[in-house]
């Protein structure tokens, strides 16, 4: 059953009760919360995914809205993961990002028995590629462009690959976006659905692509990496790239591990593996329509 098939009458009691536990990829995440606004924003973005056994989870993630006991005229939404003290609080009204970032946490915090970049992964003809980049780099809207060409979204937020056999799994959920980011994606995928505009987050203005229903359904369908890509987008840029030494892609991939030192001689083994096997790219743009190229014609040489 997927939790779209479920009334919202019984998503609310779920929600507000025991949790409502959903699988994202390998994982299975058990989602809380007492806030209705919340409630319909998850339920859009999560309709495709199946449901998990109730009492089966790696995490569970509460968002919990009331009165702030200092200002007991405001509400304000507060983060729990597992029985982990007060985590984040911040106002009502952004209960939904409050949440995408606690099943974000959960996952960087229980998911190590794989190795896990802070990238964008995405796969076509059978390859998946790798774009681990930082906040502001342009990374997401890159995948929602790539999303709108029939590419299969992995993660916004993760690479997570199996360190004993090199294989990338996807994890999809919804693409993050924020700023001017919105618009350019609904521009560029007009068909696409996005969750409700929330302002005046410490990142602006935000909002979710809901992951397409073909990557929600195929998540049990791993693939082989075939490239690295570095993005970074530059005004008045055009179109750069330039290939990255085997050295200088171990040393960003690296630095955008989440738990690379966790992991050890494993992770180790696992990352140099990966620089080995795949070439390695900086891409600098502006103009995204040479982008995709470049992408479709990276693509095209794993068919």
């Amino acid at each position: 059953m997927k939790l779209g098939d479920i009334s919202r009458a019984d998503l609310r009691d779920a929600l507000a009760g025991a949790g409502c536990s959903i699988h994202f990829g390998p994982f299975v995440l058990r989602a809380k919360t007492n806030d209705a606004r919340l409630l319909a924003t998850f339920r859009h973005l999560y309709a495709h995914h199946s449901l998990a056994n109730e009492e089966i989870a790696d995490a569970t993630i509460s968002v919990d809205v009331g009165r702030d006991c200092r200002r007991p005229w405001r509400r304000q939404a507060r983060l729990r993961v597992d029985r982990d003290h007060q985590i984040s609080t911040m106002p009502s009204s952004m209960a939904g990002p409050l949440m995408e970032s606690g099943l974000n946490l959960a996952i960087a915090l229980r998911a190590h028995t794989f190795l896990q970049v802070h990238a964008g992964c995405l796969e076509k003809n059978g390859r998946a590629i790798i774009m681990p980049a930082a906040s502001g780099s342009g990374k997401s809207t890159l995948c929602a462009s790539l999303l709108n060409a029939g590419w299969r979204l992995f993660s916004d937020e993760f690479a997570v690959i199996v360190p004993e056999s090199g294989d990338v799994v996807p994890v999809p959920r919804g693409v993050s976006l924020k700023n001017a980011s919105i618009a350019i994606a609904k521009m560029i995928h007009p068909e696409a659905e996005f969750s409700p505009v929330v302002t005046g987050t410490p990142k602006g203005s935000v909002s979710v692509l809901r992951a397409p229903r073909q990557s929600v359904e195929r998540s049990h369908e791993r693939c082989r990496p075939g490239a690295v890509v570095f993005p970074k987008w530059s005004p008045d840029a055009g179109l750069q790239t330039a290939p990255v030494s085997r050295a200088e892609a171990l040393e960003l991939m690296i630095k955008n591990s989440i738990n690379y030192s966790a992991l050890d001689e494993l992770g180790f083994r696992a990352m140099t593996r990966l620089i080995e096997e795949v070439p390695a790219y900086r891409l600098t743009y502006s103009d995204s329509p040479r982008a995709m190229a470049w992408f479709e014609d990276l693509s095209n040489r794993f068919a």
